[in-house]
C-alpha cells in the first residue's frame, strides 16, 4: 500500500473521514450485497413458478367446426309391422312400350326396360290406376311446364348458336347442336352461380356421366357472347311492355367503370 509522508493511504482516509462513516459505508456495502442476494434468489424463484405454470397449462377446448356429426337416423320401428294387404305386381302382359303408347303427351319413355317419366325423373309402375294417378298429380304438372320451359329454351339457344356460326366461324360449330347447347347451358350455369370458369375442369367428369360430353374451361369461354345473348334476350323479355326505372352511375375516365340498374314491377307486384 502506498504511503504519504510515511503515513498509510487508509490512514490518511480515516483521518479525514472518520471511524464512523467508514462503518456506514462497510454497512451500506454490506447491504447492497445482501439486497442483490435476496433479488437473484427472488429472480431464480420467480422462474421456477413460471415452469411449474407452464407445467400446468391445458390444451385448449376443440372448435365446434371439429364436433361429431349428427346424421339423421331413421326410428326404430315400434311394435309388429301393420301390413298392407297384397298388392298385385305389375301386369305381365303389359310391357312399358305399351303403357308408353297409351298416354302420349306425358313424356313416358322407357328406359332399362323400365317406364320412365322425363317430367318427373322417377320410373313408374305399369299399373294403370297407378299411372293415372301420377299424370293427375301436381309434381307432374309441374314438370311439365318445366319441360316446356327447358326445350323453349334450348330451341332459343340453338338459333344463337346458328347465328353466331354465320357471323364468326368458331372452332367446333360442325359439332351436333344437342352437344352446344349443353355446353352453353352448363357454361350458364357456372357464370350465374359466381364460379370460376377455370374450375369446371373438376366437375367435367361428373358432368359428362350421363349427358353430351364437354371440352375444356379455355374452349367454353368461347361460348360466352352466347350467354351474352341469351341474357339480353331474357331481359328483353322480362321488360317488355312495362314502365321500367334506369339508374346508373359511373366513375371518372381513371377507372372507365359503369353501372346501370333497371327495375321494374311483375304481374305479381314484385320488383
Amino acid at each position: 500500500m502506498e504511503t504519504v509522508g510515511g503515513v498509510s493511504a487508509m490512514s490518511f482516509i480515516s483521518s479525514l473521514v472518520g471511524k464512523n462513516s467508514m462503518a456506514s459505508s462497510s454497512s451500506t456495502l454490506t447491504d447492497d450485497f445482501s439486497t442483490s442476494t435476496s433479488s437473484e434468489s427472488t429472480q431464480d424463484t420467480n422462474e421456477v413458478q413460471v415452469i411449474s405454470l407452464l407445467d400446468k397449462l391445458h390444451r385448449p377446448t376443440s372448435s365446434e367446426l371439429s364436433r361429431k356429426r349428427k346424421i339423421a337416423l331413421n326410428p326404430p320401428p315400434i311394435g309388429a309391422k301393420k301390413s298392407k294387404g297384397k298388392t298385385a305386381d305389375d301386369p305381365k302382359t303389359i310391357t312399358p312400350s305399351v303403357r308408353m303408347k297409351q298416354y302420349p303427351n306425358e313424356h313416358l319413355t322407357v328406359t332399362n326396360k323400365n317406364l320412365f317419366c322425363s317430367a318427373c325423373r322417377e320410373t313408374l309402375s305399369l299399373k294403370k290406376s297407378v299411372i293415372n294417378l301420377h299424370i293427375k298429380s301436381v309434381k307432374h304438372e309441374n314438370g311439365k311446364t318445366r319441360l316446356a320451359s327447358r326445350e323453349k329454351r334450348e330451341k332459343n339457344i340453338s338459333e344463337m348458336l346458328q347465328k353466331f356460326n354465320q357471323d364468326v366461324h368458331p372452332v367446333g360449330e360442325n359439332l351436333p347442336v344437342a352437344v352446344r347447347v349443353h355446353r352453353v347451358k352448363v357454361l350458364t350455369a357456372f357464370m350465374s352461380a359466381g364460379i370460376p370458369i377455370s374450375k369446371l375442369d373438376c366437375f367435367r367428369d361428373l358432368l359428362t356421366e350421363d349427358a353430351f360430353s364437354l371440352t375444356s374451361s379455355q374452349h367454353l369461354r368461347e361460348l360466352i357472347p352466347i350467354v351474352h345473348m341469351e341474357q339480353k334476350d331474357k331481359i328483353k323479355e322480362s321488360i317488355s311492355g312495362r314502365q321500367i326505372l334506369i339508374i346508373f352511375d359511373g366513375t371518372t375516365h381513371v377507372a372507365e367503370a359503369m353501372v346501370v340498374v333497371v327495375r321494374y314491377s311483375n304481374d305479381e307486384w314484385e320488383i
